[in-house]
């Protein structure tokens, strides 16, 4: 079993929509495993469109210099991707995990956690996922969808949130938030707020059949999100 302790992270914004299926993109090169997928809306069936112009990626490394080495050049590792306007890479070292997450399903490797905090800008990765994707529990899913929207809609408006986004990625989807500071990350996420009220509910009626939460320190970064270097906004 592989441990796999160092995540690179890369999002793109594409000059026009591109649809899951369509878009496929390499693993970086020494990543062992791969997520890839748009942030997209929710249609009129409940699901996920699967289209959308903005996109990540997470790459996830058993070894630092490996992990490095994209940091270094992240346009070599990703030579044929469509036109897009603005590009976004960082590496994560996970400091904390608690839940249950198959984003490492396909591959033999596990998560690790650091020994010490490095410290630096928080990070957050969460999951969720279903074991039955039947008809039967299609309200259950569209109600859990819908909220993680409405959150991420919340997090816009509160100052401790810099940027954030939700990528359909394979088994589990994954969202990702950067914040201002350690005590604005446990203000938003754990503090009055719509985000503790869901957090509340999925104890309460287990909207979704496992949920994770991933801590990091974003160590090195480069390129902008949604046309500014967000690490400017770093307390």
């Amino acid at each position: 079993m592989v441990e796999v302790g160092w995540i690179t992270f890369h999002r793109w914004f594409f000059d026009s929509e591109q649809a899951a299926g369509a878009l496929t993109l390499p693993a970086p090169e020494g990543a062992e495993w791969w997520h890839f997928g748009p942030d997209s809306p929710i249609g009129p069936d409940g699901l996920r469109t699967g289209r959308g112009r903005s996109w990540a990626g997470a790459g996830f490394f058993a070894d630092l210099a490996a992990a490095d080495r994209v940091l270094d050049d992240p346009a070599a590792q990703f030579p044929d991707l469509p036109a897009h306007s603005e590009a976004f890479h960082c590496l994560l070292r996970p400091i904390r995990f608690s839940g249950d997450c198959r984003w490492l399903s396909g591959a033999n490797a596990t998560l690790a956690v650091a020994e010490a905090d490095p410290g630096g800008p928080a990070v957050v990765l969460t999951s969720a996922g279903y074991d039955d994707m039947g008809p039967e529990q299609a309200a259950r899913m569209r109600d859990f969808r819908e909220n993680v929207d409405r959150v991420r809609a919340w997090y816009d408006e509160i100052d401790g949130n810099i940027v954030n986004g939700n990528f359909a990625t394979g088994t589990d989807g994954m969202t990702f938030s950067l914040w201002r500071s350690d005590d604005a990350l446990r203000a938003g996420a754990y503090g009055p707020g719509l985000h503790r009220a869901q957090l509340d509910r999925q104890k309460a009626e287990r909207l979704a059949d496992r949920t994770s939460y991933t801590r990091t320190r974003l160590l090195r970064h480069t390129g902008t999100w949604d046309g500014r270097d967000p690490l400017i906004e770093v307390a």
